[in-house]
């Protein structure tokens, strides 16, 4: 069923998916060589070649195409066996915050990379401190539960945040956390979510192509004090069929009860999403 609220969104959120072309849905879709992710900036001390390979396994990530991602940082390994950050990626690819906890078997591939990680070596405090906050969710599972190793972690992003104020995708990877902790905290001020607004649209003035920012304030915003000025679903047009992710929000927040082509199309892109992957949050 939909959630029945008044229209509601941010313009942020809006103006940030009228920038970037990929805000996709999760893994609804199979993608070419050449599909655009957006633009991520994630310097990391590996060769050239894998910083490129880097940084568009990274995309994958901010898009919740996981098992893309996974892949994409393997074939960082490949180029350059001593990435300590492209191991970091692919523990990164076995935690889906917004979704539902890891598997055994998730958590035991996570906890592999991230040693993986230690051994490959990190060539900056930088580095090692992503490293160590992926490390804060996966180490202790047989005691701790989801809970407890979600906020492990976001306390663990935070710090990294500042240590590095300038540095964006801390920033970024620090807001997901917020919203992973603020939907389990039931805390309905919303201040985690709002904090994580507040870093996305900062994040937002600096790179409007990031895909990860469009996408994190649609779930920042996920809420009904969200209020906005915008009717979206029905300028969803003009976004483009790549931006198919939000389409199940608008679905899931019942701006798409109307018939009109724009709002159909919204409504079935959300029920697919929905069907097709019961691990995502979904009303």
């Amino acid at each position: 069923m939909t959630l029945k609220i008044d229209k509601p969104f941010l313009f942020a959120a809006v103006f940030a998916l009228m920038t970037v072309s990929a805000v996709r849905a999760q893994e609804m879709h199979r993608h070419d060589s050449s599909e655009e992710l957006g633009q991520v900036n994630f310097p990391v001390s590996c060769s050239a070649a894998a910083q490129k390979q880097f940084n568009r396994a990274v995309a994958w990530l901010h898009s919740f195409e996981y098992e893309a991602a996974e892949k994409a940082f393997t074939e960082v390994t490949i180029t350059d066996p001593k990435c300590g950050m492209a191991y970091w990626g692919i523990a990164m690819s076995h935690y889906h915050p917004l979704w539902a906890p890891p598997t055994l078997a998730e958590l035991q591939k996570g906890s592999s990379a991230v040693e993986k990680a230690k051994v490959a070596g990190a060539r900056t405090q930088r580095e090692r401190d992503y490293i160590a906050a992926i490390e804060a969710f996966y180490k202790a599972s047989d005691k701790l539960d989801h809970k407890a190793r979600t906020f492990a972690y976001s306390n663990a992003m935070d710090q990294l945040y500042q240590r590095h104020p300038s540095d964006n995708e801390a920033g970024v990877f620090y807001a997901l956390t917020l919203i992973a902790t603020g939907m389990m905290a039931n805390d309905k001020s919303y201040a985690r979510e709002k904090q994580a607004a507040q870093i996305l649209n900062r994040v937002l003035a600096r790179e409007p192509k990031h895909p990860g920012v469009a996408h994190y304030l649609i779930h920042a915003y996920d809420y009904p004090a969200a209020a906005g000025r915008a009717e979206l679903c029905e300028d969803r047009a003009r976004v483009g069929p790549s931006a198919a992710h939000a389409f199940t929000h608008f679905y899931a927040l019942g701006f798409v009860a109307g018939s009109d082509p724009v709002k159909s199309r919204c409504r079935g892109r959300g029920e697919g999403l929905c069907n097709q992957k019961p691990s995502i949050r979904c009303f």
